[in-house]
Order: structure tokens, then C-alpha cells, then sequence
């Protein structure tokens, strides 16, 4: 969290970040939650994989890619506790999708040094995986939330106010 002392910030946030990368300061609802985030991911990737965005330290791994690492681990780790505790049927294969895609990070990571590689191929492959992972993993585990929500009698998450990336249950 920008501002907290024991925060690496690896990328100055930018003056014009999407709301979808602050912080409320206020528990959201779970779908919510995970649609922030992936609206939050597509964006920092176009900002940090962007054509105005330099690698840092050249002849080095790509410290982008590691960054990308992290918030995928963060984000993924909350995702999982949400599907362990709503017991989503599906939360293995989910789970392991995560896993698959932060092992290929990973191996990224060791082989594609900075300034060496075409930043704009990588962008379009986490882009492209990050749409495929929400329409094909994301979506369903949204269904099943609201579903869980009407069948406990409490009103359905309202996402409609939620951009590109949300988890649209229908």
C-alpha cells in the first residue's frame, strides 16, 4: 500500500491511475473485490509494459515482470480465501490455473532480461491470459457468489458501476 514505510514501491503510481488501484480503506464485498483487482491489473500492465515506460535497470531480469509476480501472488492468495470460503466446487482447478500462471511468470522472470525483450509481447500475452483467466475462471466463480448470495436471501452484488475487467455473472 503506497505510503505505508515498509512498501517497495517498485513504480511511482502514476498522476492519472484508475480509482480501481486506490485503496478504499473499507471492506468490500467479495466479487467486488476481485473485480477491482483485475480492472487494477489490466491497467498497471498497459502502464507498466506501456511504450513510455522504460525498463529500469537494462541487462538486469525484468523487475516488471517480478512486480507483476507479486501482485498476481497478493491477488490470487485473497481469491483462493475467497473460493475456500465460500466452498466453490471449482476452487482446485482455479487454484491451480494460478499456479500454472505464476510458474510461467517465473520463468519469464529468470530468462527475459530488461531492455532485451519486446516489453509489447509481453503485454499482449498477460493481457490476453488475463481476459481468458476472467471469462474462463473468474466469470463462473462470480455466478456461483451471487448465486450463493440469492440463495441466502441477501440482495445481489450490484458490479454494473465496475469497467472492462469485471466479473460480469451473466
Amino acid at each position: 500500500m503506497p505510503g505505508h514505510p515498509h512498501h517497495r514501491q517498485s513504480h511511482p503510481e502514476p498522476a492519472n491511475a484508475a480509482p480501481a488501484c486506490q485503496s478504499v480503506g473499507r471492506r468490500v464485498d467479495a466479487l467486488a473485490e476481485i473485480n477491482t483487482a483485475n480492472e487494477c491489473f489490466l491497467f498497471l500492465l498497459s502502464s507498466m509494459f506501456g511504450a513510455d515506460s522504460p525498463c529500469r535497470v537494462p541487462g538486469r531480469p525484468c523487475a516488471r515482470i517480478h512486480d507483476v509476480m507479486v501482485f498476481l501472488r497478493r491477488h490470487f492468495a485473497r481469491e483462493e480465501k475467497v473460493m475456500r470460503d465460500a466452498a466453490y466446487p471449482d476452487a482446485k482447478t482455479h487454484a491451480a490455473e494460478h499456479e500454472v500462471m505464476l510458474a510461467r511468470l517465473a520463468s519469464m522472470y529468470r530468462h527475459l532480461q530488461c531492455g532485451r525483450h519486446d516489453p509489447r509481447l509481453v503485454l499482449d500475452f498477460l493481457e490476453s491470459w488475463a481476459v481468458a483467466h476472467i471469462e474462463d475462471h473468474d466469470k463462473p466463480l462470480g455466478r456461483f457468489l451471487v448465486s450463493r448470495e440469492a440463495a441466502a436471501g441477501t440482495s445481489p452484488i450490484d458490479g454494473s458501476n465496475l469497467g472492462r475487467a469485471r466479473i460480469d455473472p451473466h
